[in-house]
């Protein structure tokens, strides 16, 4: 399955270059307000003032190496969140069942990408071929793991709307 959420590779990409700004920014935040309290320190004024100074200065410094950290890191993270195409064997066993699925929604090869990969997934599926045209999956499945029913029941609970095809 895929990620969903803040985790899914997707919204990491997306908030890649916002995480890399705002933590760049907050630690610019934390140098000057360090810069402050060190002036004001030296010009001998409020303690108060300087205490706070300094401990906003300690917090911003702290997000500000945390954002920084984490959007540097996201790609890594993102690339290892996302699914791995399963490698189907040329041949199928020759104790599988095959049973065709009609599958409209699968109308992308990103929508199909996500077929392959669930499909590999399923305990008992032993290879799929799938053809974006004729929105239709081909799969081989040892019926001593799995059946046509437990299948299509999955694929409907993860919102695949899947039929078996005629």
């Amino acid at each position: 399955m895929e990620a969903r959420g803040f985790a899914s590779s997707s919204t990491l990409e997306e908030w890649h270059t916002s995480l890399l700004v705002w933590g760049l920014s907050t630690l610019a935040l934390a140098a000057l307000a360090r810069y402050k309290w060190l002036k004001l320190r030296t010009a001998e004024s409020s303690p108060t003032i300087g205490s706070r100074l300094s401990k906003a200065s300690g917090v911003l410094l702290s997000v500000g190496i945390v954002l920084t950290f984490f959007s540097a890191t996201s790609p890594l993270i993102a690339d290892k969140l996302k699914p791995k195409e399963p490698v189907w064997p040329a041949e199928a066993p020759a104790s599988s069942a095959k049973m065709a699925l009609s599958i409209p929604s699968m109308d992308c090869a990103s929508c199909a990408r996500w077929v392959n990969v669930y499909l590999g997934q399923q305990r008992g599926v032993e290879k799929a071929e799938l053809s974006i045209p004729k929105f239709q999956a081909i799969v081989w499945y040892d019926p001593s793991k799995t059946s046509e029913t437990n299948l299509l029941a999955d694929m409907r609970k993860h919102g695949l709307e899947a039929q078996k095809a005629p």
